[in-house]
């Protein structure tokens, strides 16, 4: 195992010396990871390629044949003349490390090349079962309930829709991949979707039978997505369903669309276009048309990416640039600005970062028009941008200053200082911060953290504690986190969450959810619990079954009338092929 990673870090530091910094492809990588460097300089060179959902998922393991594929793409660059002594020496010890996975490698190939059967076929089947209960506010579960916000707030584990009433459904995914040459692949992916087990009954109480025109769902196979996939190292073109599909925080991030993406490297510029229309809406005759036009290349060092995203006829467009100013200086900035003729419609921002002795330091600069708003219902931005600092709230501009540093092993500690004013009503706000993690042992870790936002309007505490732990044998894996926020003249929110997971055995985990939240001020007293049990069982290598049972109970002491408690059990059972 550690000779396979020494070979990986080997093959890393080679491609970083000798390949030109390029931004990373793949959707799981943020800028910040430790490995982001090398991760974008190996798939720049086309030695890592990814998976066909533009990932790269580091944490799972690699198989001996995956890195035998690693090993023939550096000896084909070895061959061809394109490789450096560097890159020769990596192959070299590669190709002595992987000989036997290379020939069965080139023997699997050579296989299907001869019988033409170069197609393979997999995907899942699962069977869903869900019965929901809901008493109290006759409102719930009719109204804003289709994105099953009551559960995501508690349970971002759980599904974006909310379940049925009372639903038996199976679920079919479909991957059918091909190989047209040594870099070349392509997917199609198939998700569908039947109800055609029984009856069912909806969230507004209607049975399918009886009132089938009210039901969302179908009793008969339909295609649900469809994909089709191109990837090559230099080229990538997508047809079809995207969900979730993420472009910038500022522009339909984590939203599902449907259209034509097309990638290429072209000149050392990587490339990608999309043309589409939003496909989360009901009727999709409303839905708007969606352009994204994205150009990354380095120049003279500097890592720039040009950018143009449209929705609705309204267009935003800009830049981003990093580089190293010198060695241990880092700096990135970024402009943002509507394609219209109004006056302060831009954002601007800009960090430095570096290391001063043994402490991480940052220091960064905001600017936000008073007319640069992109969360809304064209742009469908991340709501995160507009975090409890109103970070990119129209109209905030400031700078921040963020340092951490170990102060011994284990102990990290950070603190940061934002000062802010929003011209648009006056309010200067400043806000300070410090926390430190402690890792206590190999089993457990503590953090906490102490947030003042201090403003003309009023002030806002946030206080908060968290564990993490690994016990019983590594078999038991806890989580608990404690937040207070306290808003002068407003509101106190107390939240706790406690998480667990117990692996009976290799094939079987029971997991165990707590959370509750009250919520008082001026004519509001609340209190929500949740609370969630289940148990997953492998039943073989490509099988197996779940069970949850979930409640929420919410109790409004101002406004009885609005209480409402919601009980669901589902169960799932999941077959691969």
């Amino acid at each position: 195992m550690m000779k396979k990673l020494s070979i990986m870090l080997a093959i890393a530091m080679v491609f970083a010396l000798t390949t030109p910094v390029m931004a990373s492809p793949f959707t799981d990588v943020p800028a910040d990871h430790w490995a982001y460097d090398s991760i974008e300089k190996l798939s720049k060179s086309g030695i890592v390629t990814g998976y066909e959902d533009n990932t790269f998922k580091g944490d799972e393991e690699l198989t001996r044949y995956e890195m035998a594929v690693i090993a023939a793409r550096i000896a084909s660059q070895v061959e061809e003349g394109e490789a450096t002594d560097e890159v020769k020496e990596a192959a070299e010890a590669l190709t002595a490390e992987f000989g036997d996975e290379l020939a069965a490698l080139d023997s699997r190939v050579t296989a299907l090349e001869d019988k033409g059967l170069n197609v393979k076929i997999s995907g899942e089947s699962t069977t869903v079962f869900t019965d929901t209960n809901i008493t109290g506010n006759p409102d719930f579960g009719t109204t804003g309930v289709e994105d099953g916000q009551y559960w995501d707030d508690w349970d971002d584990t759980l599904d974006d829709d909310a379940p049925a009433q009372e639903e038996l459904k199976q679920e079919f995914d479909f991957d059918i991949q091909t190989m047209i040459d040594g870099n070349t692949n392509v997917t199609l992916t198939l998700n569908t979707i039947t109800d055609s087990f029984g009856d069912f009954t909806n969230w507004e109480g209607l049975d399918q039978n009886t009132s089938p025109a009210t039901d969302e769902d179908s009793k008969t196979i339909s295609l649900d997505e469809a994909l089709l996939a191109v990837n090559n190292p230099k080229y990538g073109l997508k047809i079809g369903d995207f969900g979730d599909y993420h472009l910038t925080d500022y522009f339909y991030d984590e939203e599902d669309v449907e259209g034509i993406e097309a990638t290429a490297n072209l000149f050392d510029t990587k490339l990608m276009a999309f043309k589409g229309q939003d496909d989360d809406v009901d009727p999709q005759s409303d839905a708007q048309d969606i352009l994204a036009l994205k150009a990354n290349k380095d120049i003279a060092g500097i890592d720039m990416t040009g950018k143009y995203f449209e929705a609705d006829d309204e267009g935003i467009y800009g830049v981003n640039a990093a580089t190293e100013l010198m060695p241990a200086v880092n700096t990135n900035v970024e402009y943002l600005a509507f394609d219209n003729d109004l006056e302060d419609n831009y954002l601007v921002d800009g960090e430095v970062s570096t290391k001063m002795g043994d402490i991480n330091t940052t220091v960064g600069y905001k600017k936000v028009g008073e007319n640069f708003s992109v969360y809304n219902s064209v742009f469908k931005a991340d709501e995160d941008v507009y975090d409890t600092g109103e970070d990119y709230e129209p109209g905030i501009k400031g700078i921040r200053v963020a340092g951490d540093m170990d102060l011994m092993p284990g102990l990290n500690v950070f603190a940061s200082v934002e000062d802010e004013e929003n011209e648009l009503n006056n309010n200067e706000i400043l806000t300070t911060k410090v926390g430190a993690e402690y890792a206590v042992d190999k089993t457990t870790t503590l953090s906490g953290s102490y947030e003042l936002a201090d403003a003309d309007n009023g002030d806002t505490t946030t206080l908060n504690a968290g564990l993490e732990g690994s016990y019983l044998k590594d078999k038991l894996a806890t989580v608990v986190d404690y937040e207070l926020e306290d808003i002068d003249n407003g509101e106190e929110t107390n939240t706790l969450d406690i998480r667990n997971e117990y692996a009976i055995t290799d094939a079987t985990a029971l997991t165990g959810d707590v959370q509750y939240e009250t919520v008082e001020g001026t004519g509001t007293d609340t209190e929500r619990t949740y609370y969630a049990v289940g148990a997953d069982h492998k039943l073989t290598e490509s099988t197996s079954l779940g069970v949850n049972y979930r409640v929420i109970d919410f109790d409004n002491n101002a406004t009885p009338a609005d209480d409402y408690k919601a009980e669901s059990i589902n169960g799932e059972l999941n077959v691969k092929f």
